[in-house]
């Protein structure tokens, strides 16, 4: 059964029941115009003698909230195919991040389809 009903203005989720679970999705246009607000894509470079140039590099898409935001965070991730972790960071807040490359490749397939529409 699929059902769908608005979370707020013109983005609205889908609720779908699935073997009694439920899951919550978010439109893909909404994971789009959140992240423009909220996302930071990075990358980082660690010393390490075990390469050859004695860094490493990882690349990271990441969203920190409050931690009242936890459902948000967790409708984000289920609306990417549960890619990624979120963990607590510092007192408030959590954060919703992606660092494997195979992860990565989901979030950069969805910007690829919803891409971000930014004058920064």
């Amino acid at each position: 059964m699929k059902k769908t009903y608005k979370i707020s203005h013109d983005f609205p989720a889908t609720l779908l029941l699935q073997n009694s679970r439920t899951f919550t999705y978010f439109h893909p246009w909404f994971i789009t115009g959140f992240s423009d607000a909220e996302c930071s894509f990075m990358l980082f470079l660690n010393k390490n003698n075990k390469c050859k140039t004695g860094y490493q590099s990882q690349a990271c898409f990441q969203i920190g909230l409050h931690e009242k935001d936890r459902a948000l965070l967790e409708m984000f991730r289920a609306s990417l195919g549960g890619v990624g972790n979120i963990a607590k960071q510092g007192k408030d807040s959590i954060q919703y991040r992606v660092t494997s490359a195979k992860d990565l490749r989901v979030i950069v397939d969805h910007f690829d389809k919803y891409p971000l529409i930014m004058h920064k």
